[in-house]
């Protein structure tokens, strides 16, 4: 129980959402198993993941991550000019 709280003080102290922890801990064994499903199927096969609706997928989520990193950078750089 100590440890969980330690955890629960420094993820609030470095600002990440313990919800996300949660998500990954519910959802990682259901993705895991899925991965492995899916390179069964392929026999061992990572060809599954350049087709071309995985490769949209895969770019929306680069999309995704990129934008959030740009947002972030810009918010810090306004935060910066107004506090001067």
């Amino acid at each position: 129980m100590l440890i969980f709280g330690i955890l629960g003080f420094l993820l609030r102290r470095c600002g990440i959402p313990s919800s996300a922890l949660i998500l990954g801990v519910v959802l990682g064994r259901m993705v895991e198993s899925n991965f492995r499903a899916a390179l069964n199927m392929s026999r061992g096969s990572y060809s599954v993941f350049v087709r071309p609706w995985c490769l949209f997928f895969w770019g929306l989520t680069l999309v995704m991550v990129l934008y959030l990193i740009w947002r972030n950078t810009a918010e810090k750089k306004n935060s910066k000019k107004e506090n001067q």
